[in-house]
């Protein structure tokens, strides 16, 4: 029983095993399903994100399509507001100025309104003076005056003069015919031609009178004329001939100024058509007449070309053959009624005193007023001619009037030896007398009859008065460039300056008239001439490269001063104990028309109007009261630059004065100022002088006579050295027609000033740069219309290339291309190019501004217009005439240098506060120079006078004697020093060239601008405070002249600059005269013997370092036991600064100095480099020349490169762009 029940249990067993082992196959099964069944879920949740990342990624772009959508169609809207806006914009900009226009022709239509309604009282005196004979035909013509076809009312006053002349013809023919002419047809038509010219005359004196500065008056020729009609004939047969006479002259002198009267008024209306005027001799150009000088001033005021109406041939025709019938009428009646008898002539005037006439001597009495010429000009001619020698006689009192009580008090008389071949003006008179090649005395002077021999017994006494007559113009000079009358502008100035230094002589005459004192211009310009030549030659120095034992030879004629350009004569002096002229001038005898007193005084004025003289009298009037008196003014810190302290005006500094503390500042006690004053001149010693850049005789001429002001740092172009406009600085400074373009861009919210000499000249010129104005705008416009075309299209195109490169429907036609339709789009890509730079050349015509304003505020001397430098250079430079033909009078000796052109032009958009405005003025008064750019010079605005601007006086440096410089340098002035030792010490260090200093230096500051370089500069420059105040005080006293602008050479630590050949020095302490020319080898020698004397001056770094002999004064200094030398020196070099030991080191490092191989400069590169060009071309420039050519690179570089970081800048942004439209971002 066991055994079966066990057999059992183990069947059992393995049936549940075995069911054991399907359940778990039956698990694994199921377990691999269920990872199955997971991964099929991931799967499935991965697609899941995909189509949902899909889905976020479409609705993301159609959201950005629609935004680019909306984008594009905002961007095409806003460009097209744009265009509509600018051409708005420009609408109101041209209707802007018609308005102008229709309110200047407005203007005009008033004023001929005015003048119909005189002429209708003008016929009615015409019908009654006609009378009954003619008078059917003059109410025919009143009927046919409203219906006249001729424009602007015009017609009845043309056919009146049209009967005139025919009634004048019948008159001729019948004389000419033999027929009787009876007492009553004589007078009639001799009243027709008396009326007729009567009418035009006085028409065009109402038209004189309409201006608002001008009262009509009755002319002489009108009521002479009249009055000859009116008065009955003494015989029966005819007119008598004296009404004869005033009837044909009043005829024709009244004819001819109704024709020029009516020509010149409406002239200008006709529209585009140019008016010519008919050339006149010299006689008629320089003669005005005395007995009528309101009808003549009447006459030139009618014209009026910036009007417009109707034909100008029309009217011109009309009136001209108006006038030639009333003239040849007249002229007919007056020979056909009797021959007028010869009249006696006149004795020839004899001065009081003069010696007797002769068959060689000739006595000519010429009034020359303030303001007008003479007959002076004709009287010479005709007397030059006969072969006679000449006496001139000239009055120049105040009123010009031919009284000959007072040609005894007021008269210069001149003897030229010598053939006059032209004269003209009273003015250019003068200044042929001044640079005549014969032999000029001015006499008081009779001629040289009257001369005797020199007597060794002649006190000193007629010597100085004789020197100084002589060395101030009283004898033969060079020959002054051009012949133009002087600038009204400057007229009043010069004689009011001339007035004041007659006032101070008034101590010493009291009972001098007044009148007697003042010297015409003419006068003043000859003398001036002369004395700008004279002093430089004469007291030319042994040192000097232009001394020559010839030049101090007395070449004298008897008679006759020496000419002081061929070195006749010593210079003379006018200080104590100085040697006096006993060469070079023989006795003269002075005859009682004027007193050698009066001589000398004038001499002396002249004198005192010499800048350098100026110059001279300040610095030693520094020297005698004291440097220290300008410690307490502000004059370099009040912002008109004008000392308001009275400095100088009493004793201060070291030798008296007190200070706004009121306490006394004396070295010592004296009773007064004046004790202090002697104890400082003879005791103290103290002393100055100066060093000065030359400038040209020219120059220091012309600002003498007030004709020029010296220009400071702001004006770089060149002064003229030859030509008509010789001394001044030419606007145009290019006069080749391919630079115009080489010129900078003018920027577009950039305005200058022009002034011109008349009113009529500013409306001339007004109107034809509105007319310019007018083209630019229409052309900037059109610019901006072709610009934005030609950018839409090539936009366009490139959309659809992108489009057609991102095309999945394309075959290969798509990206192949025939010859045929490369060429075609070849020629319209070149077309669209040309297209795009001509738009481009008229866009640069935008103007922020483009109104141009008149300027009154120097009326009547100067008529100014405020103008959009863009108009200016295309109407003055562009389109006008820039040639300069050698040996005409527009040559200037200068070459065409286009970077002075900008140079011009920035300096004239400028206006610093405190400082005189840059300015152009036209040097003409002739109408058909009014757009000549040849005629434009540079000047200032300032002092409340527009003067054109000459070469001024650079101080190099000042020396002085025991003046006590106290105050050392400023701290950030000696950085600046150690700075530019460290730039000599790099330039030193390179390998010697071609390279000037110049280009050496004009490199390194290049760097120096790259690393954030800047400079902060003093109004008067650099230098220590008592320097400072002194050149400050300087350019307040010399402003008349201007002569002075600036502070010294010697302290420009920023650039400082080549020495010239050539320096002027300035002081009373020399033997050949107050003012001397020395080369550099000369000046040296000067130098280290003033160190001697005990004088010192501050020697620039540059000079110690880089020029052969510099340092030798320098040291020289260094080791003095002076006090005063010593004091001077720690003011310019501190001590403890570092600045001497860094001179010593590179000093003994390059003991050569700075080395130039001579040979021809070559341009490595063709960049923008004025400087080197000017060197390659061997044209030859002087050190302040080279300074402004090499501060031009140096904006042109900044410039440069500040266009290419921009440029720059666009490209990156425009590849920026078109990446992320690849992206399609």
């Amino acid at each position: 029983m066991k055994s079966s029940s066990s057999a059992e249990e183990s069947v059992t067993a393995v049936q549940l095993r075995g069911k054991v082992k399907g359940l778990e196959a039956n698990v694994s099964a199921l377990e691999e399903q269920l990872v199955q069944k997971e991964e099929r879920i991931k799967q499935l949740e991965a697609g899941l994100q995909e189509n949902l990342a899909m889905l976020a990624d479409l609705e993301h772009m159609d959201q950005t399509r629609s935004i680019k959508s909306r984008d594009a169609k905002k961007e095409r809207k806003k460009e097209k507001k744009k265009e509509e806006l600018v051409v708005m914009q420009s609408k109101l900009k041209e209707e802007t100025l018609e308005k102008e226009q229709l309110a200047m022709q407005l203007e005009l239509a008033q004023k001929r309104t005015e003048d119909l309604e005189q002429h209708v009282q003008l016929q009615l005196q015409f019908l009654q003076a006609v009378g009954p004979k003619d008078g059917q035909q003059a109410q025919a013509l009143g009927e046919q005056k409203d219906a006249a076809p001729i424009p602007g009312n015009l017609g009845g006053f043309v056919r009146e003069m049209e009967i005139v002349s025919n009634l004048l013809q019948e008159k001729i023919a019948a004389v000419k015919g033999g027929k009787e002419t009876r007492n009553g047809d004589s007078g009639r038509v001799a009243a027709v031609a008396v009326t007729a010219g009567t009418a035009a005359a006085v028409a065009t004196n109402n038209k004189a009178a309409s201006h608002p500065k001008q009262e009509p008056e009755p002319t002489m020729q009108n009521s002479a004329s009249v009055a000859a009609v009116e008065k009955p004939s003494d015989d029966g047969g005819g007119m008598s001939t004296g009404a004869a006479v005033a009837v044909g002259a009043a005829a024709g002198a009244t004819g001819a100024v109704a024709a020029t009267g009516i020509a010149r008024f409406f002239g200008g209306f006709g529209k585009g058509a140019k008016q010519e005027e008919t050339p006149k001799t010299d006689s008629e150009q320089e003669e005005p007449n005395k007995e009528e000088p309101q009808q003549q001033e009447s006459a030139s005021m009618s014209a009026d070309p910036s009007t417009s109406g109707p034909s100008t041939g029309v009217i011109v025709g009309a009136a001209a053959a108006t006038g030639a019938a009333v003239v040849a009428g007249g002229a007919m009646i007056a020979t056909a009624v009797k021959k007028p008898k010869k009249k006696k002539k006149k004795p020839e005037f004899v001065p009081e005193g003069a010696p007797p006439l002769s068959e060689d001597r000739v006595y000519i009495n010429a009034i020359i007023p303030k303001t007008k010429g003479s007959k002076l000009g004709m009287k010479l001619t005709e007397a030059a001619d006969s072969g006679r020698d000449l006496l001139i006689i000239a009055n120049i009192l105040p009123g010009g009037l031919a009284d000959e009580s007072k040609l005894k008090q007021g008269m210069i008389l001149y003897t030229v030896n010598g053939k006059l071949t032209e004269g003209k003006s009273a003015m250019e008179v003068a200044r042929m007398l001044a640079g005549a090649e014969g032999t000029v005395t001015v006499v008081a002077i009779a001629d040289k009859n009257e001369i005797e021999e020199e007597s060794e017994t002649e006190d000193d006494d007629d010597d100085e008065e004789l020197s100084g007559l002589a060395a101030y113009g009283f004898g033969a000079g060079r020959r002054v460039s051009g012949g133009s009358r002087t600038s009204s502008m400057s007229r009043d100035a010069s004689n009011s300056s001339l007035r004041s230094i007659r006032e101070e002589d008034e101590t010493d005459e009291e009972d001098d008239d007044k009148s007697e004192e003042l010297m015409s211009k003419s006068d003043m310009e000859a003398m001036a001439a002369t004395s700008a030549a004279l002093a430089p030659a004469a007291g030319a120095d042994p040192r000097s490269s232009t001394a020559s034992t010839d030049s101090r030879r007395a070449t004298v004629a008897a008679g006759t001063v020496a000419n002081p350009l061929g070195g006749g004569g010593r210079r003379p002096s006018y200080f104590s104990g100085m040697a006096k002229l006993r060469r070079g001038v023989k006795k003269i005898k002075v005859i009682n028309t004027l007193t050698k007193n009066k001589v000398n005084k004038w001499a002396s004025a002249l004198r005192r109007l010499d800048p350098r003289y100026q110059i001279l009298s300040y610095f030693d009037e520094v020297a005698k009261k004291g440097a220290q008196s300008f410690e307490y003014c502000n004059v370099h810190t009040s912002p008109d630059g004008i000392c308001t302290q009275g400095c100088l005006t009493a004793s201060a500094g070291m030798v008296g004065g007190t200070g706004p503390d009121g306490q006394i500042r004396r070295s010592s006690y004296f009773a007064n100022d004046e004790e202090a004053k002697t104890a400082s001149s003879l005791f103290n010693k103290a002393g100055i002088f100066t060093v000065w850049r030359p400038t040209s005789l020219d120059s220091i001429r012309k600002m003498m006579v007030g004709d020029g002001v010296g220009k400071g740092l702001d004006i770089k172009g060149k002064s003229a050295k030859k030509g008509h406009f010789s001394g001044f600085v030419p606007f145009l400074q290019l006069h080749q027609e391919r630079h115009k373009t080489m010129t900078r861009t003018v920027p577009k919210d950039a305005r200058m000033r022009i002034f011109y000499k008349t009113e009529e000249a500013r409306r001339e010129a007004h109107f034809k740069m509105l007319q310019v104005s007018v083209e630019m705008l229409a052309g900037f416009t059109q610019a901006q219309k072709v610009i934005i075309k030609i950018k839409t299209i090539e936009a366009e195109e490139e959309k659809a290339e992108m489009e057609r490169k991102n095309s999945t429907d394309f075959d290969v036609d798509d990206f192949t291309e025939s010859k045929t339709d490369m060429a075609a789009r070849e020629k319209v890509l070149e077309e669209r190019d040309r297209q795009l730079q001509a738009a481009l050349e008229k866009y640069m015509w935008e103007m922020d501004d483009p109104i141009i304003y008149l300027v009154d505020e120097f009326a009547p001397k100067a008529f100014g217009l405020d103008i959009p430098q863009r108009i200016v250079f295309e109407a003055y430079v562009i389109r006008g005439d820039c040639s300069r033909p050698p040996g005409s009078i527009h040559e200037t000796g200068r070459g065409s240098e286009p970077a002075f052109q900008d140079m011009n032009m920035d300096t004239l958009r400028t206006v610093k506060p405190g400082a005189p405005r840059p300015v152009c003025v036209l040097q003409s008064e002739d109408l058909e120079h009014t757009m000549d750019p040849r005629y434009l010079l540079m000047a200032y605005q300032e002092n409340g006078v527009v003067k054109p601007v000459v070469s001024d006086f650079d101080c190099f440096l000042v020396g002085s004697r025991r003046v006590d410089f106290d105050k050392p340098l400023p701290a950030d002035q000696v950085e600046l020093m150690k700075w530019c030792i460290s730039v000599i010490e790099r330039i030193l260090d390179l390998e010697p060239s071609s390279e000037t200093w110049t280009m050496r230096w004009l490199e390194e500051l290049k760097r120096e601008y790259e690393s954030g370089f800047h400079v902060s500069f003093p109004k008067y420059g650099f230098a220590d405070p008592t320097s400072y105040s002194m050149m400050a005080h300087a350019v307040d006293r010399l402003k008349m002249h201007g002569s002075v602008r600036h502070g010294a050479e010697c302290f420009n630590y920023y650039f400082p600059q080549d020495l010239d050949d050539e320096f002027l020095v300035v002081t009373s302490m020399q033997q050949n005269g107050p003012w001397v020319k020395y080369s550099k080898d000369g000046l040296l020698e000067f130098l280290s013997d003033k160190i001697d004397q005990g004088f010192m001056f501050p020697v620039n770094p540059k000079w110690a370092l880089c020029d052969v002999g510099w340092k030798k004064l320098y040291d020289k200094q260094m080791q003095s036991d002076n006090a005063w030398t010593i004091k001077a020196m720690n003011a310019w070099y501190p001590k403890n600064s570092g600045v001497r030991d860094m001179i010593s080191r590179i000093s003994a490092k390059h003991p050569k100095a700075f080395q130039v191989i001579v040979q021809q400069y070559k341009m490595e590169n063709k960049v923008y480099s004025p400087l080197r060009q000017a060197s390659e071309d061997g044209e030859e420039v002087t050190g302040d020349q080279a300074m402004d050519m090499a501060l031009l690179e140096i904006e042109h570089d900044r410039m440069l490169k500040k266009a290419i970081k921009a440029v720059k800048a666009i490209i990156f942004a425009n590849r920026m762009k078109k990446m992320k439209f690849n992206l399609g971002i």
